[in-house]
């Protein structure tokens, strides 16, 4: 818990989430789980729960339109037309009727975990993984995020999970229906956390009106197809000096499709303060592999040719993937290394990472501003 966090609601741990239903339907759990939230205050004032379950999002980047189960958004998000919205998601719940449908397995006691797969092989728990696998990839596509979590019940059980690019840490299950301590105080801990806390960059930000109006001039021949809606949004890039240089984007050129590993984002960018456009590489480096920022700049020195003029990036500061520091199964600790965020901004530039550090490179853009 962050420092100065108030304690939670003093509630009946046994009996304050008995009224959702289990063993019936998916639909009928949804709305008593999100009075029960809403009617004792634990998400606080800052958060709002909806009930998504019925709504398409209509900008999903996938082919198939889904449908996230209860969503909590920022209290003053106004939803329009637009219900289920994943860039705009704080916090997701799945719902599930059965015990059965668990997506994992705790392990016996005594059970020697390098040789334990955590994943329940069933059909119903290899399906309810696959939908929250799907959800965890659409949420960390629409936004930028160092992690995510994820709320899951099954009957009358429920777990924990949380997300980043090197996979996921899933809690072990306990009975919320007999004792719903450790529900409370996540919910409530979690109305109390600060943004970066939450897993969001804080490297990148929404753009100002401004901002925006310059972009959609500037970048307009990147301009966003109508289908879809994607904010205008800011990178904030580190630089040698310590003073760190900001350019505008609004659409990407190319989105990753999958959860974890590099998950490259390219973006034609404009920086304001030299009213230049760029070419900005966003992405998760793998620890194992050198910078792409400190290549570019041995490539430079040397005097090597058709490559990208480096302008500014490197690793983000907190940019560091968690999950692979939890895993235990032998089988899993290679698809699990640790990444770093890293931007990079060349003339053309590009990111990438794996335990993961978060690496971002900017290059100038070939076809520079007057």
């Amino acid at each position: 818990m962050e420092a100065g966090t108030s304690p939670a609601p003093k509630l009946d741990q046994k009996t304050v989430f008995q009224e959702i239903p289990i063993n019936g339907s998916e639909e009928s759990m949804y709305r008593p789980y999100i009075n029960v939230i809403t009617k004792h205050d634990l998400l606080g004032d800052k958060f709002k729960m909806v009930n998504t379950s019925a709504h398409f999002d209509k900008d999903t980047s996938s082919r198939h339109k889904i449908k996230p189960h209860p969503s909590v958004y920022l209290a003053d998000h106004i939803l329009g037309d637009r219900i289920s919205r994943f860039g705009e998601l704080e916090l997701h719940s799945e719902l599930k009727p059965s015990h059965d449908q668990d997506a994992f397995q705790d392990p016996p006691e005594g059970q020697d975990l390098s040789r334990w797969d955590l994943r329940n092989r069933s059909d119903a728990g290899t399906k309810a993984r696959g939908q929250l696998y799907h959800y965890a990839s659409e949420w960390q596509i629409r936004q930028h995020r160092n992690h995510a979590f994820t709320i899951f019940l099954f009957g009358e059980f429920v777990r924990f999970i949380r997300w980043d690019r090197a996979g996921a840490i899933a809690s072990q299950r306990f009975d919320y229906q007999k004792d719903a301590t450790h529900l409370i105080d996540f919910l409530w801990r979690f109305s109390q956390l600060s943004d970066a806390a939450r897993g969001k960059d804080v490297y990148v930000r929404r753009a100002t009106e401004e901002e925006a109006d310059m972009a959609r001039i500037e970048l307009k021949e990147w301009e966003p197809g109508p289908k879809v809606q994607r904010p205008l949004i800011v990178f904030k890039i580190p630089v040698e000096n310590g003073l760190d240089r900001e350019f505008i984007a609004w659409h990407c050129l190319d989105e990753p499709d999958v959860l974890t590993g590099r998950c490259t984002r390219g973006y034609p960018v404009y920086e304001a303060a030299t009213s230049k456009k760029y070419f900005l590489k966003d992405g998760w480096r793998v620890h194992s592999l050198e910078p792409e920022a400190d290549i570019l700049r041995l490539l430079e020195k040397n005097k090597v040719e058709h490559v990208p003029t480096y302008i500014c990036g490197g690793d983000v500061p907190n940019g560091v993937t968690q999950t692979d520091i939890f895993v235990t199964c032998e089988q899993h600790k290679e698809d699990s290394d640790e990444r770093s965020h890293s931007p990079i901004t060349p003339l053309p530039s590009e990111c990438d990472s794996d335990s993961s550090q978060c690496d971002s490179v900017a290059w100038k853009y070939e076809k520079e501003s007057a």
